[in-house]
């Protein structure tokens, strides 16, 4: 076996919102420490050697917020031999296994499905339980245990959700998919204006080449850095039905493919930005205070455009890069890759208005819609009364910031920018996300070989 890799998962599901909006704050909370999917380490066992049938064998342990083991599934190839146990015999091992591992006793738990499964050398089985006493309105809290043979292979609590709601949530996800999309085409198709606008006056000599080549050097080098520290999460990630020397390859392509189009798609427009004669008085008397200022206003609208009053979900920073290979080096690279990408979006609506505008003498209407439209690549997953109300709102302060400031001098926008990083990073430092799992990668042994599969509580 390789060296296991470590994937942070920190995505909300439907799991959280369904637990969000059927439980109360404190019942919410138990569960989000030891049940829902959310903040958890997957730490992945498994091999890119020998043939396709061992390759096969995987072994994931969910780790929680406390170190405390949450559930882990290894998958046994089907041709390993083994017993072929009666549905009592291998009852006995899940309920004991779910009384240990979740402090349960067996008058709090309700038999809801049993799933034999025959092989040609053994016998599996797959016991789901759930609790007595119901905690949700529409969904209940339930247990699996896996059987492979006569081994426990699997063992997790999840939250059973209601058909009824889950398919409500899928209407309403896909239209906020649409509309984020929406916002993604409006963002791209802005910077892709600029990038056809800076290759047409690179052809006509009227681009900053300098400026360039070191945006567009820094940009891939962030870019390739933070995947090579981001490597065991992505393995950890990739099939082995693959021989490992083939994913490698893939591997390094991609990161070289993708950190090469993302340095060009952000360097081109500010080699021909540098170029415009655009209005930056360096000397203006409290440059940085000002600056600040614009930069706290920007970052409180979108604070107030992402918060949970409109999206209806649990509220929750999602931890920094703790599953890099360097956590600290992958949070100061992602927070410079994000500065000067935060940069490049606040000045390609300002530049473009600009130039429609020739400096605001002409093509005011055109410049204005402009300015309103790009509000909106500043709002994410929305319901459709929010995504326009927060658009909108953001439209007419992108149009205020012009008409009041920018237009006057563009100076600010660095500074405005680094304010935006400089809050979001703070808010790891106030809240200690980072803190949440120290250790906790280390907190399991190992009382078996991969090919057993008794994992049970660490002492580190």
């Amino acid at each position: 076996m390789r060296n296991p890799d470590v994937l942070l998962d920190a995505k909300l599901r439907s799991q959280d919102r369904f637990v969000w909006e059927n439980t109360d704050r404190e019942e919410f909370r138990e569960l989000y420490e030891n049940t829902l999917s959310s903040n958890y380490f997957v730490v992945t066992y498994k091999t890119f050697e020998g043939d396709v049938e061992t390759r096969s064998e995987t072994l994931r342990i969910m780790i929680g917020r406390d170190g405390e083991i949450l559930g882990w599934d290894h998958h046994v190839p089907d041709s390993r031999p083994g017993d072929e146990l009666t549905e009592d015999e291998a009852r006995r091992i899940a309920e004991r296994s779910i009384e240990e591992q979740f402090d349960l006793s067996l008058d709090e738990l309700v038999p809801v499905k049993v799933v034999p499964e025959k092989l040609n050398d053994r016998k599996d089985w797959q016991f789901i339980y759930r609790k007595t006493q119901e905690e949700l309105d529409e969904g209940y809290i339930r247990y699996t245990a896996t059987i492979a043979g006569s081994d426990l292979s699997a063992l997790r609590s999840d939250v059973h959700i209601s058909e009824s709601w889950e398919r409500e949530r899928k209407k309403e996800n896909t239209k906020q998919v649409i509309l984020s999309a929406i916002s993604t085409v409006i963002q791209f198709g802005l910077l892709i204006t600029i990038v056809i606008m800076g290759i047409i006056a690179w052809t006509h000599k009227r681009f900053h080449v300098r400026v360039f080549l070191w945006f567009l050097g820094g940009f891939f080098l962030l870019s390739l850095l933070q995947t090579l520290l981001l490597s065991n999460a992505l393995f950890a990630q990739y099939p082995t039905s693959e021989p490992f020397s083939n994913l490698l390859i893939i591997f390094i392509i991609s990161a070289l493919i993708g950190s090469i189009f993302s340095a060009f798609l952000y360097a081109i427009p500010a080699g021909y930005m540098a170029q415009l004669p655009l209005p930056l008085y360096r000397n203006e008397e409290q440059v940085w205070i000002k600056g600040t200022s614009l930069g706290l206003l920007f970052a409180a609208f979108l604070a107030f455009v992402n918060s949970a009053v409109f999206k209806d979900v649990p509220q929750r920073i999602s931890p920094a890069e703790i599953d890099s290979l360097l956590p600290a080096l992958s949070s100061l690279f992602g927070s410079a890759e994000t500065y000067l990408m935060m940069l490049i979006r606040l000045l390609v609506p300002f530049v473009l208005v600009r130039r429609l505008s020739s400096a605001w003498r002409k093509n005011k209407i055109q410049a204005l819609i402009i300015l309103f439209v790009s509000g909106f690549m500043f709002v994410g997953k929305l319901p459709l009364q929010w995504w326009l109300l927060n658009g909108a709102i953001f439209g007419m302060l992108m149009i205020g910031l012009y008409l009041l400031v920018i237009r006057y001098n563009m100076i600010y926008i660095p500074v405005m920018a680094a304010v935006v990083i400089l809050l979001d990073t703070l808010r790891y430092a106030i809240t200690g996300s980072g803190g949440f799992y120290g250790g906790t990668c280390c907190y399991y042994r190992r009382r078996h070989d991969i090919s057993g599969s008794a994992y049970h509580r660490g002492d580190a």
